[in-house]
């Protein structure tokens, strides 16, 4: 049960993408599914270790210590997803204004921690998670399972996004 809810929870992130009169026409449907994919991702499971963090003491340092290897194997690729949202921000500001570039930023920010709640209370429809449950959570985020390699193609995208930032890094 428990793997079916972590399945239903990866394939309810990143189906909300933007409209398209939101983003400029250069940037491609994979790289904002993909950007949505790892920035909605880095929010659920660090909501999903400090949920689990506060359900026992035997299990907050666990609980940070997966999360803290979630970051150390996405980190980067989240970085880079969100530097990208930071290039369409000032790619809509230079097209629109800067009024509209902050608008199309917040509005991004604001539908990402949505997407993240809507996958959380999809997952966990009770609304907490159980100590049970917790344990699942800590194992899958320690593990890898829920890396965002875990959905190839988002993670093709997002490869390739921090290439092109690791590229503009090195000019």
């Amino acid at each position: 049960m428990r793997s079916i809810a972590f399945m239903v929870l990866l394939g309810v992130l990143a189906v909300t993408p933007a409209t398209a009169e939101e983003w400029p026409e250069s940037i491609t449907e994979a790289r904002k599914a993909a950007v949505d994919f790892a920035l909605t991702m880095d929010i659920v499971t660090g909501a999903l270790a400090s949920t689990c963090a506060r359900a026992g003491e035997d299990l907050a340092p666990r609980a940070e210590a997966a999360r803290g290897a979630w970051v150390v194997a996405n980190g980067q690729l989240v970085d880079s997803a969100h530097k990208y949202l930071l290039f369409i921000k000032a790619a809509v500001a230079q097209q629109k204004g800067e009024e509209a570039g902050d608008a199309f930023y917040e509005g991004q920010r604001t539908r990402l921690f949505a997407d993240a709640q809507k996958a959380l209370t999809d997952t966990f429809p009770e609304g907490g998670i159980a100590a049970d449950e917790c344990e699942a959570v800590i194992e899958r985020l320690g593990s890898g399972a829920m890396n965002l390699e875990a959905k190839p193609a988002f993670f093709s995208a997002l490869m390739e996004i921090d290439d092109a930032i690791s590229r503009i890094r090195e000019r």
